[in-house]
C-alpha cells in the first residue's frame, strides 16, 4: 500500500497577480514562505518514529523546492524530478488570462475551455504533453512502489502538473483546481482501485495524514 501525498506550491508574487508562471523559476513570498511552514507539524509524524519508508520528490523549480525543504525540514532527503515542473506554457508565460484574452480571444476561449488536448497556441507544452509527462513518471517513479508494505511518497509540484496526475492516477479527464500549499492524498493498493483519503486540504484543517500501521 502506498500513501500519496500530492501538494501544490506556495504563494508566489504571480500568483497574486494571476499572471501565468509556467516554467518561470520563481521564488516564493512571504505568505508562500508561511504556507510551507504551516506543512510542518502535517508531515512531521510521518517521519518521527516510523517504519514505514517515506520518499519526498519535488519539481526542480524553486518555488516547490523551497516548500519542500521548508515543510520537510531537513527530515528526509529531497530528489528533485524536472517531470514534476508545471507544464510549459511557451510565449504566455508572465500574461495574466484577461490580457490573452484581449490579445488572442479564440485561442485563449479554447485553451482554458481545455477540452482539446493537443492544441497549444502558446508554443509550449499541449495538455497530451503534460498528460504524457506525468504518466511517465507515474509508471516509472510510482508503480514500482505499490507492494504490500506500506510506504509513503510526498510531491511538491505545480497547479496543472496536479491537475494533470490526478487524472493519471484516477483514469479520468476532469478539471481539478488545487490552492497553494494545499494537499491532497491518495491510497494506492495492487488490483483495487485509487481512494481519495484527502484533496485540496489547507495544512490547518488536516488532523491527520492516512494511518499506515
Amino acid at each position: 500500500m502506498l500513501s500519496l501525498i500530492l501538494i501544490r506550491h506556495g504563494e508566489t508574487d504571480w500568483n497574486t497577480q494571476q499572471r501565468i508562471q509556467g516554467q518561470r523559476d520563481l521564488p516564493l513570498n512571504e505568505t508562500g514562505r508561511q504556507q510551507a511552514r504551516d506543512l510542518q507539524p502535517v508531515l512531521a509524524p510521518a517521519f518521527a518514529g516510523s517504519t514505514v519508508k517515506v520518499r519526498v520528490l519535488s519539481s526542480d523549480l524553486q518555488r516547490a523546492l523551497q516548500t519542500a525543504q521548508i515543510a520537510v525540514h531537513a527530515l528526509a532527503e529531497i530528489e528533485t524530478d524536472t517531470r514534476l515542473r508545471e507544464i510549459n506554457y511557451g510565449e504566455w508565460e508572465g500574461h495574466d488570462r484577461r490580457t490573452l484574452e484581449q490579445r488572442c480571444p479564440a485561442e485563449a476561449v479554447r485553451w482554458f475551455r481545455g477540452d482539446d488536448f493537443a492544441f497549444k497556441p502558446h508554443g509550449g507544452e499541449s495538455l497530451r504533453e503534460l498528460h504524457q509527462r506525468m504518466s511517465a513518471f507515474h509508471q516509472a517513479v510510482i508503480l514500482p512502489l505499490i507492494q504490500p508494505r506500506p510506504q509513503r511518497v510526498i510531491l511538491f509540484t505545480h497547479g496543472a502538473a496536479l491537475m494533470a496526475y490526478l487524472n493519471v492516477i484516477l483514469q479520468a479527464r476532469a478539471r481539478f483546481a488545487t490552492d497553494n500549499g494545499a494537499l491532497s492524498e491518495i491510497i494506492l493498493r495492487a488490483g483495487t482501485l485509487p481512494e481519495v483519503a484527502q484533496f485540496n486540504v489547507l495544512p490547518q484543517h488536516i488532523s491527520m495524514l492516512y494511518p499506515l500501521s
